[in-house]
Order: structure tokens, then sequence, then C-alpha cells
């Protein structure tokens, strides 16, 4: 009987010191066992709720949309000089040939130039080659200066058309080839 008590109160004290955690050791954390306790009960894990009521929150906070700065229309990348006023008279000296003046800004000179042409509409009248100016039997009379491109052409089929549209292709010497804006021709008497 005496060894049915002892393992009895060795049981007893077993349960106890199971159920009872120790006091911590000064500077050692307690850890909870590992094992629950008699009168704990353990559940099993939340579920996420599917209630229809519950509606997930939103940022109170507004998110501020950043502003795009307003688009500046930007010339294009081969974009050279503007042009002002384009006016082609017919010559009185010499039938069938047209005085033309250009007015700008920036022209330079010729020998600034690599080449020099005019678009007139569907014809290309070159002015300046490898920096020398043309004369022939179509284009005589070649003056170029920083604000004005005057000449004579001989146009080869018809003659210019009061408002085609003329721009100025060119070469400057170690740069890219430039287009300058355009400008509508005036042809003082055509149509009327």
């Amino acid at each position: 009987m005496k060894k049915s008590l002892l393992i009895a109160a060795g049981l007893t004290m077993m349960v106890t010191l199971a159920g009872c955690p120790s006091d911590p050791t000064p500077g050692q954390p307690t850890t909870p066992s590992a094992t629950p306790s008699p009168g704990e009960t353990s559940s099993p894990d939340p579920t996420p709720s599917t209630d229809p009521t519950v509606a997930p929150t939103a940022n109170p906070t507004p998110v501020p949309t950043p502003q795009q700065p307003l688009a500046t229309p930007t010339p294009p990348v081969n974009q050279g000089f503007s042009l002002v006023s384009a006016v082609a008279v017919e010559s009185k000296e010499k039938p069938f040939s047209y005085d033309y003046t250009i007015v700008g800004t920036g022209f330079g000179t010729a020998a600034d130039y690599s080449y020099f042409q005019i678009e007139d509409s569907s014809a290309t009248i070159k002015v300046v080659d490898n920096g020398a100016i043309k004369s022939n039997v179509e284009v005589q009379n070649v003056v170029i200066t920083p604000t004005e491109i005057k000449f004579r052409w001989v146009p080869p089929f018809g003659a210019p058309t009061d408002q085609n549209l003329i721009k100025v292709n060119y070469l400057l010497s170690g740069e890219s080839q430039k287009v300058s804006s355009t400008v509508r021709l005036a042809v003082p008497g055509d149509g009327v």
C-alpha cells in the first residue's frame, strides 16, 4: 500500500508541476507549456467572416493624382528658320520667268551652306550647291542675305501658282539637314 501511495503522491506532484508554471529565473522569460493544462480548451483557428453586411474598409485618406503639365507644341527636331513671306512676280525683262523674294530671319550667306533649295509645292529650285550660288538656264540672279532670298526662276512647266506652299531645305556645314517653316506664295495677278 505504501507503494501505491507513493505513486499517487508522485502523480499528483507531476500534475501540479505541469499545471502550475514555476517562478521564472530572473532575466529569463517565461514560456508557456506546450501541452494544454486540464482547464484549457483549444479552439479552432478563426475563419474569415462571410457576412455580406461587412464591407472592406476604404482608405480614408485621398490619394492625390499628379497633375500633368500642359504640353507645349515643340517644333520638329530638324526645324530651321522661319519664313515670313514669299512673293513671285513675273519678270518684265525676261518673259516666262519669275522674280522670287522670300523674307525671313537668320538666312546667313550662300557660303554658309552645303546646299540650299526652295520647294515651291511640287517643284524644287536649287539655289546653292556646295557653297556656290547656282546660275544656269533655270535659276539666275541669286542673292542671299540674313533676312532675304532673291532669285529669278524660269519654271520648266507652266508658272508658279498663287497660294503654293513654299519652304526651304538646307544643309549648313557640319550640321544635319534642316527644313524651314512653310509660307504661302503670293503671285500677283494669278487667278484674277
